[in-house]
């Protein structure tokens, strides 16, 4: 089953066993990965660009549009994200013409700029072109590169990734994603510890994609807005390294109702004390 596509309608018919959900989401996991993996090649641009805290998605529509970044509007800065997405999971001219409506040529003109002012992405992944013409221009990125020496990729816990007949292309999605996921796995397993050697009522009952759903009592909501977020972020050393790199962050979401309705733990915190001056 896809939870990430239930309907809200069907969301609001679940309710805490206990007294309050407890949602803790990755924020941009797969792009800081991404960054991380870029910053250990020797281009530190996109991590240097979430530890100042900037808006990534702002400056990357920045350079693609070769303008100043407080003048990209959030319009421009949504088309970013989209291009970056898309690129950073191997969408060709075509996908990205089908995705936003440009014409074929328009979109391969607009394919190539975009590698140029974002080489971020290729000097990770650059998989072999089919035409001959290419194919002399062409230069491998690291996953091309190892993937030729050994056949496989490794995550950063040592995960190997092997692709699919016909699928290098697809090598540098299938690296993000599994190394979020090893690191969601990591981080289910840490804070299930901590929660019992604590002795907490509070318990996971859903794993949805990037986000880790609890169910607990309202007076252990301040302890696990304390302690979540650090056991997911940095649950060993590993995960540890990489933060040091780019900081990996993680939101607090509650809801003391059901699973559709629900907000940020500092709005909860401010609309529990009103109801219970």
């Amino acid at each position: 089953m896809n939870f990430q596509a239930i309907p809200d309608v069907v969301r609001r018919a679940l309710v805490p066993k206990l007294e309050a959900f407890s949602f803790f989401d990755y924020v941009q996991v797969e792009p800081r990965l991404f960054a991380y993996f870029v910053s250990r090649l020797g281009d530190d641009t996109i991590a240097s660009w979430y530890r100042q805290g900037r808006d990534v998605y702002r400056e990357i529509a920045a350079r693609v549009l070769a303008q100043p970044v407080d003048q990209v509007t959030d319009g421009e800065r949504q088309q970013g994200k989209v291009w970056f997405l898309m690129s950073l999971y191997g969408a060709g001219p075509k996908a990205i013409a089908a995705k936003t409506g440009m014409p074929l040529e328009e979109a391969k003109g607009f394919y190539r700029e975009f590698h140029e002012r974002m080489p971020q992405i290729r000097l990770l992944s650059n998989p072999r072109p089919r035409s001959e013409r290419a194919l002399r221009f062409w230069q491998p990125g690291a996953i091309e590169r190892q993937l030729a020496n050994r056949g496989y990729l490794t995550t950063p816990w040592g995960r190997r990734l092997h692709p699919e007949a016909g699928g290098e292309y697809k090598m540098l999605n299938k690296l993000v994603q599994a190394t979020a996921a090893d690191l969601m796995k990591l981080a289910v397993i840490h804070v299930h510890r901590w929660a019992r050697s604590n002795g907490l009522q509070s318990r996971i009952v859903l794993i949805v994609h990037d986000e880790l759903m609890l169910d607990g009592t309202v007076a252990e909501l301040p302890l696990l807005h304390e302690a979540v977020p650090g056991l997911m972020s940095r649950p060993d050393q590993v995960a540890a390294e990489i933060n040091a790199v780019v900081p990996i962050t993680v939101d607090h979401d509650v809801s003391d109702s059901n699973w559709a309705e629900k907000i940020s733990y500092t709005d909860w915190l401010a609309s529990y004390r009103g109801r219970a001056a």
